[in-house]
């Protein structure tokens, strides 16, 4: 869990997509909604949290299994599978980055 410097208006959590799916939120960009949940408060507000520029950098750091929660305090939780040493961090500070800012 990390604090961001910012709030939010809404909160959202991205999880994988497995077979037994509820109805997620789509987001528009096929890869993204392919790979992933997305559950939130305010779909509208979350659409624009995700921007293209996030959705893009949320796949490229895809190569690890995760999952995410943002809450509208700025309380970033991300849940991941499968590091194997130190340098595996960089993946968390990496995905932080995403959402800070």
């Amino acid at each position: 869990m990390c604090k961001l410097d910012q709030k939010f208006n809404t909160w959202l959590t991205i999880y994988p997509c497995n077979a037994l799916d509820k109805q997620s939120i789509k987001t528009g960009y096929e890869t993204f909604d392919k790979k992933f949940n997305l559950t939130c408060g305010d779909e509208k507000l979350v659409l624009e949290i995700l921007d293209s520029n996030r959705l893009e950098q949320i796949i490229a750091l895809s190569n690890h299994k995760f999952s995410i929660n943002l809450n509208e305090d700025g309380r970033l939780y991300i849940v991941a599978h499968s590091f194997k040493n130190m340098n595996d961090l960089k993946w968390f500070v990496d995905m932080i980055d995403v959402f800070s800012g």
